[in-house]
């Protein structure tokens, strides 16, 4: 039917409306739209994306405005946007590309409103971060993000200097091909001081430093040990082998677990139980307290490479609620009974108190599980929880998760905050284990929620968008993958497998990635595309994230044993107001934990180029990469390990006469005597050629 209306379309027997409406043409016509109002965020890219205020439809939420009509508009700012492309689905217009793609099932549509911003309408509180410099007895400062423009103009400098890292605040700037005019109002430091550069990201994405006394003063009230009369009313778990499996380096501490395996009299096995036990926040952080009101604010602890930014005080987030070991602590358990096949028998939820056996690090626990004679307290314990864990997961996949595994890089740093090397963190069964833990438990806490109708939020992770899931299986096609309907999870899930251990297999992840919608916070479950999973909230991190602590006072009154006064809940619009907020200050800390490490990645890499006798072309150091596309600017590349992405451009190719084949996807030097090329999925080695700290870019150069 979607085709059928696009041929009609096509001919012009029939017009499209509102709301995806059609109309036959010479029917009466449709009103003109109603004016769109919301709040933009600037991608790097240059293009935006608006949020509506009030959306015409639950499926279109958002307004794309493409690079160049974004006006004078900056992230945060309320805007106008008026409507420019009428609604249409992208696989319609490619449809004889699709023939062998199904158009999305129930009726959904991929489509996209677009348009231009008309107007700002209230400008956010900005912050530009950049470096200041004098030309013609003028100020000006080069601006660190690429969402800004390069260039503003200082009004008032103060008592910067030129070469220094400056804070401006946004004073004009109503002409878009103008730059824009700011004030000093705080100077970070010399440009190249240690620590300045993390500085300069906080800043750029507005992230909270410091607390105002009012918090701290409520956070050092806390008690910092348990009543008596509190411990017993509660689940006393303080005698069993409770444990915690974090990161060595980890501080605060939001989830143990304990594992027991359950057999008859005459030990024949039938299944586990699981406690997962998770820090209660929620008993010392009040809805409307300054505690809270800050916690909320900032939505989630942000983890940059050299320190963490917490969503609570360290009172709270490393003292009396994280769960270290040998110490009474308040928790929310829940209790849940398996079979031996993994299927949830019982559900049950308690307020606990444990204290913890032992705080185990990943590599401890792998330890425990790669040498069954190990002698520890809690090896036993471990494996047996990884006996558990090992079913759920291999469950979970055979219901169609999606495994978007990446290896992940971890900095070394100096004294001085200078990066001096970096370090590859496997996801071994360690990690697995406890990642088993916490999702079952996130599924069982939605599902109760959901059932008892609970005013919460949801994690949702919507199902992807077509046209893209398309372009990735062209992809996957270029490289020699056979595929089939991408729609299809077992055909997608068929696709990751034959990728594992390829060359080509962190890149294509990446783009299938790239394809799929970004999970966020909302009032309704709406399901989890990635985890396969059609209630799933996040109930394990009260400590670093402020939907949990939403999710932890929803839970009280399910509890076995509730508290005497349960909290206050928000709903309907303040909920969902919530809702958007922490999916907002999520996706800004994860630009800001993405930037810091690759700062330091590229200030590690410009050592490595220049050494300490400077830039030497002949002895810089060669790095593996891979080609991960091929444009007319060059070629998009990929290093191996730390997947940092750059660009060999066209103009730095070795000599001769290189031509784009834009089908093959491949550079072509056909330069007399020469039979050259190079493209997509090439291994190739490449030297740094510059490397521009503003705007955490690196070009490179062929190294062969």
């Amino acid at each position: 039917m979607r085709r059928a209306i696009a041929s009609l379309d096509k001919e012009g027997l029939i017009v499209i409306g509102r709301r995806a409406r059609y109309a036959l043409v010479g029917a009466k016509a449709s009103e003109p739209a109603a004016p769109l109002t919301g709040i933009i965020r600037i991608m790097n890219s240059g293009h935006g994306s608006v949020k509506l205020d009030h959306p015409q439809s639950s499926e279109q939420t958002h307004v794309h405005i493409p690079a160049g009509k974004c006006s004078t508009a900056l992230t945060g700012d309320h805007v106008l946007v008026v409507q420019e492309d009428k609604y249409q689905p992208k696989w319609q217009k490619h449809a004889k590309k699709h023939k062998k793609q199904s158009p999305p099932k129930k009726g959904k549509t991929d489509g996209e409103l677009t348009g231009r911003v008309s107007e700002i309408l209230t400008r956010a509180d900005h912050s530009i971060v950049g470096t200041i410099f004098k030309k013609n007895s003028r100020f000006y400062v080069e601006t660190d993000s690429a969402s800004l423009p390069n260039i503003v103009q200082v009004n008032d400098s103060g008592e910067a200097k030129s070469g220094q890292k400056v804070i401006l605040s946004l004073d004009k700037w109503d002409v878009e091909h103008l730059p824009p005019m700011g004030n000093v109002k705080e100077i970070l430091g010399w440009h190249d001081s240690p620590g300045v550069d993390i500085l300069g990201i906080i800043h750029t994405h507005n992230l909270a430093m410091e607390f105002t006394d009012e918090v701290q003063r409520e956070a050092d009230l806390i008690p910092t040990t348990i009543p008596v009369e509190e411990a017993a009313q509660r689940l006393d778990c303080r005698t069993m082998p409770i444990c915690t499996i974090d990161p060595h380096d980890a501080r605060d501490h939001d989830d143990a677990v304990w594992v027991e395996r359950l057999e008859d009299e005459d030990g024949v096995h039938l299944g586990w139980n699981l406690q997962v036990h998770i820090a209660d926040v929620s008993h010392y952080v009040k809805p409307g307290t300054e505690l809270d009101k800050e916690a909320q604010k900032r939505g989630n602890s942000t983890y940059l490479v050299d320190r963490v930014l917490p969503m609570l005080p360290t009172v709270l987030s490393n003292g009396i609620c994280s769960l270290v070991p040998n110490e009474d602590r308040l928790t929310k358990c829940a209790l849940i009974t398996f079979d031996t096949e993994g299927h949830i028998k019982k559900t049950s939820f308690y307020s606990a108190i444990i204290r913890s056996q032992a705080r185990l690090s990943y590599e401890d626990a792998q330890e425990m599980l790669d040498r069954p004679n190990m002698a520890h307290p809690m090896a036993d314990h471990v494996r047996e929880a990884w006996q558990l864990a090992s079913i759920l997961r291999q469950k979970r996949f055979a219901n169609g998760a999606i495994d978007m595994e990446f290896p992940e890089y971890r900095m070394n740093l100096n004294d001085q905050g200078r990066a001096t090397g970096y370090r590859m963190s496997e996801h071994s069964a360690s990690h697995q284990l406890i990642e088993e833990f916490m999702l079952i438990a996130n599924e069982a806490v939605a599902l109760a929620l959901k059932n008892a109708k609970k005013p919460t939020v949801y994690r949702s992770h919507e199902d992807p968008d077509f046209d893209k899931l398309h372009e990735f299986g062209e992809m996957a096609r270029i490289l020699g993958f056979k595929c089939g309907d991408l729609t299809s999870k077992n055909e997608l899930q068929r696709l990751i497998h034959k990728l594992s251990g390829t060359p080509v297999e962190q890149t294509l992840k990446l783009s299938l990635l790239k394809s799929l919608k970004r999970a966020s916070y909302t009032i309704e479950p709406l399901g989890h595309y990635g985890l396969a999973k059609a209630n799933y909230t996040h109930f394990t991190s009260p400590i670093r994230r402020y939907a949990d602590l939403v999710v932890h006072r929803a839970l009280q009154g399910l509890l076995k044993n509730p508290p005497e006064t349960l909290d206050k809940l928000s709903k309907g619009a303040a909920l969902d107001s919530i809702a958007d907020h922490i999916s907002s200050t999520e996706r800004t800390s994860a630009e800001a934990e993405m930037d810091s490490k690759r700062l330091k990645l590229l200030e590690w890499l410009d050592t490595q180029a220049v050494g300490t006798a400077g830039f030497n072309l002949r002895t810089a150091p060669a790095f593996e990469a891979l080609v991960t596309d091929v444009r007319p600017l060059g070629l998009m590349i990929e290093l191996q390990d730390t997947m940092l992405r750059g660009v060999v451009k066209h103009r730095d190719f070795p000599p001769g006469y290189w031509k784009i084949d834009e089908k093959k996807k491949r550079y072509v030097n056909n330069r007399k005597g020469k039979n050259q090329s190079i493209g997509l999925a090439d291994r190739i080695k490449v030297k740094i050629k510059d490397v521009d700290f503003d705007r955490l870019r690196v070009d490179f150069y062929l190294a062969e």
